[in-house]
């Protein structure tokens, strides 16, 4: 045991901590130690009440705020490895691999598409439909509706019904149910399904249900002010059982409700669970009461929520400031003169961060920065996976697991190019007669077409070895399948770009390996 002291905690905290079964709604300011008191209760719970780390959950909002709960609390206390840390799709994820066949007709193998596959499956229906999509109008619409009805809890029909006066509904309603239709059939999933697939799994299967409501004794859920409805549907359902709930969050913290999460869910809680015991944290360890003093002057105008006043002993500080720019370039400009003063002061640049909402954003500082020949990095652009080469690399390997999966079968046939165009593609379609792409390139059928057949032969060939192979190590079948399809040599001009490619492949190996 090697960081677990109770000690360390203010008597808040650790009236939070001691308070064990039922429900328990703790309401806590920015900075003001939720994590800390979310690892102690974890330990605490382990260590002093005796209870198996296996009959723990504790639900985070991001990977990186799970895997740092992970470390924390593996430095408590043994067993840490044992608890269920995780994200709500992470957790949903896991629950479907091993539960889904129980909703036909997909099976544990189903792939989890992206945003780039779902709008490839979109647009091959519109194709298919002859649909004509001025500006995407359509498609932005029917990506709207398809998650705001995932993150709730209403059947299609329902939800259909309770948005019948829109504008064009009754073709979204008609294409929501074919996109439906098309994922079930290619055995995927996309990333609200995760959420959605579950709570449907639950509310269908009971049995399901009470395995793992029975399992978890002890839920934990962290900024609790993000869940969206379906979120907060599973969290009871999995409570249905023990009914013994953490829930961590700040209602003046909600800033995703553009992507459905629901504030209102903190006060639902004291409703729908019985005697919930109610906690506020209100001392802030990361701020001074100047910066404290703005934002209770802020957040006191809310008008929906649980009444607390944060507090600090380190000190006034120094007053923030607010600059009012009259555009863009003027608050970039404001920004790079304000480093020079910083650095005037004896600062480094290195000292310096300029945070801002989105990377579109960037332009203007670049400039700015250019201009007074400040030296700057800037972090962000495209995600690892989110790289096409990469992302290449997956699809081959989904179609190794997931033989339904067109959409990545599509996307990798003619990549390396093997002069497989649109035109091919729609023979192949044909040939199928919508059985999987994959099994009908390595079927005999493949033969009544010898210039597909020639095009093919070599990665039908590759593809039938491999599939033959031993899958493990992930890292030695993932060279293969690198080798075998020579992916690398689609990237051997030489150039920047090239290389920079290459060194992703090598890089994403790695991570298959750790």
């Amino acid at each position: 045991m090697l960081g677990y002291n109770i000690e360390s905690l203010n008597e808040e905290q650790k009236s939070a901590l001691n308070a064990i079964d039922g429900a328990i709604l703790v309401t806590a300011g920015a900075g003001s130690g939720k994590t800390r008191l979310l690892t102690h209760r974890v330990a605490f719970l382990i260590d002093q009440k005796r209870v198996s780390p296996y009959n723990i959950l504790a639900i985070t909002f991001t990977n990186k705020a799970a895997g740092e709960m992970k470390e924390r609390i593996s430095q408590m206390v043994d067993g840490a490895d044992q608890v269920w840390i995780s994200t709500f799709h992470s957790m949903c994820a896991k629950i479907l691999r091993r539960e889904i066949s129980a909703l036909t007709p997909f099976d544990k193998n189903f792939t989890i598409y992206s945003d780039t596959e779902s709008e490839k499956a979109v647009k091959d229906i519109f194709e298919e439909r002859s649909i004509f999509d001025e500006k995407d109008k359509l498609k932005k619409s029917l990506f709207y509706h398809l998650s705001a009805w995932k993150n709730g809890v209403m059947s299609l029909q329902e939800y259909l019904d309770c948005h019948s006066d829109d504008e064009d509904m009754r073709k979204i309603g008609m294409l929501m149910s074919v996109y439906e239709d098309k994922l079930a059939r290619l055995n995927a999933l996309d990333f609200d399904d995760l959420l959605r697939k579950t709570y449907d799994l639950f509310k269908n299967n009971p049995d399901i249900l009470n395995r793992y409501a029975t399992r978890f004794e002890y839920i934990l859920v962290d900024e609790f002010q993000d869940t969206n409805t379906v979120q907060y549907e599973l969290v009871k359902m999995l409570a249905s059982v023990h009914g013994n709930v953490f829930a961590v969050g700040d209602e003046d913290q909600c800033i995703y409700s553009w992507r459905g999460a629901n504030f209102k869910n903190i006060f639902s809680f004291k409703k729908d669970f019985p005697n919930v015991k109610v906690f506020k944290l209100e001392r802030n360890y990361r701020s001074t009461s100047s910066i404290l003093n703005v934002a209770n002057n802020v957040i006191k105008n809310n008008l929906t929520r649980l009444d607390k006043n944060m507090w600090t002993d380190k000190g006034e500080g120094e007053k923030p400031v607010l600059y009012n720019a009259y555009d863009e370039r003027d608050e970039a400009l404001y920004v790079a003169k304000e480093i020079e003063k910083l650095k005037s002061q004896g600062f480094e640049y290195r000292d310096i961060a300029v945070l801002m909402r989105v990377n579109a954003l960037s332009r203007a500082f670049e400039e700015a920065f250019l201009s007074y020949n400040i030296p700057h990095r800037i972090f962000g652009g495209f995600k690892f996976y989110e790289r096409v080469e990469i992302k290449n690399i997956i699809s081959y390997l989904r179609i190794f697991v997931n033989k339904r999966d067109d959409i990545s079968f599509e996307r990798i046939v003619n990549f390396p190019k093997r002069g497989i165009g649109e035109g091919g593609l729609e023979k192949l379609r044909a040939l199928a007669e919508g059985k999987p792409l994959i099994e009908t390139v390595c079927s005999e059928l493949i033969f009544n077409q010898p210039a597909l057949n020639k095009k093919l032969a070599s990665f039908i060939s590759t593809f039938k070895n491999l599939d033959q192979e031993d899958k493990k190590p992930l890292s030695d079948f993932v060279k293969k399948v690198i080798s075998g399809f020579e992916i690398k040599g689609a990237y051997s001009s030489g150039s920047e770009e090239d290389l920079n490619r290459l060194l992703n492949i090598e890089q994403f190996i790695s991570c298959m390996k750790e």
